[in-house]
């Protein structure tokens, strides 16, 4: 997946100062949008090839870095704003 900047996106995270891109793999800064205190929102927009993955049943993956797990919501729009 792409992450993606939206126009009024609020701010921008740098990967974690001790992210080793050999050892845990690319890393860019992630925009962020701050939906109401305590929430963050991205947006990703799937490769052609992922695309054509999920049409044909395939599903999205998240990976967690790090050992806490904290509550997520992982959802689609049409809203690319």
């Amino acid at each position: 997946m792409i992450p993606i900047k939206r126009s009024n996106d609020d701010i921008e995270r740098a990967p974690p100062k001790d992210w080793d891109e050999e050892k845990d793999g690319p890393c860019t800064n992630m925009p962020f949008r701050i939906v109401e205190p305590g929430y963050l929102e991205m947006a990703f927009h799937p490769s052609d090839e992922e695309l054509a993955a999920l049409n044909q049943g395939g599903v999205v993956i998240l990976t967690i870095a790090g050992p806490n797990h904290y509550p997520l919501k992982i959802g689609v729009s049409l809203d690319r704003t």
